[in-house]
């Protein structure tokens, strides 16, 4: 499940995630038939799902589960070598008994956007891939939004369709809306 085609279309990144959300990533190349796992997580104690290519194809931004208090961070794995992926980095365990998750990628590789709890409700958030520059997007109290799709990116302009949980049934806005963010991690809603 949770599937993404890589940037160049030959591989596809995956989770084996199931009934007992014990989980892994695992990448299949298409042109060699072969099928890499990524992350290696300890049964009872982590999981990982949800990732996300990086434009250039060598990085995936993914979510890890804490099974002790079930909270998601966003991680960073270098994965230009598949066969001996990086370590994964945890970008936003700085925010402790905070939910970061569903990171995307924009478009030009200079944000990772998510949603996070740290400021109450889900809202989403920016930041640089290396986790600094963070920057709450949306700031919505009185929402609860969830896995941004980036719709596109210009000149610093981030481009996200978002969810809303904050009603039942959740739904989709029908056009993307324009958060912009500036050099020095400022942002505001266009």
């Amino acid at each position: 499940g949770h599937t993404r085609w890589s940037p160049t279309g030959n591989k596809i990144v995956f989770t084996n995630w199931g009934f007992t959300y014990d989980s892994d990533m695992f990448v299949r190349d298409l042109d060699t038939s072969t099928t890499f796992q990524i992350t290696f997580h300890a049964p009872g104690v982590d999981a990982f799902n949800r990732a996300d290519w990086s434009p250039d194809g060598t990085k995936l931004a993914v979510n890890r589960q804490d099974k002790s208090t079930g909270l998601y961070d966003v991680y960073l794995i270098d994965v230009t070598d598949l066969a001996n992926p990086g370590t994964p980095v945890n970008l936003t365990g700085d925010t402790p008994g905070s939910d970061e998750s569903s990171p995307t990628w924009s478009l030009d590789g200079q944000y990772i956007v998510f949603a996070s709890n740290s400021a109450g409700s889900s809202d989403i958030w920016a930041m640089r891939p290396d986790g600094t520059g963070r920057v709450n997007l949306t700031n919505t109290p009185d929402v609860d939004e969830s896995s941004p799709a980036i719709a596109g990116a210009a000149g610093g302009c981030v481009q996200a369709f978002v969810e809303d949980f904050s009603s039942d049934p959740g739904w989709t806005t029908d056009q993307p809306a324009n958060y912009y963010c500036d050099s020095g991690a400022q942002a505001y809603h266009a």
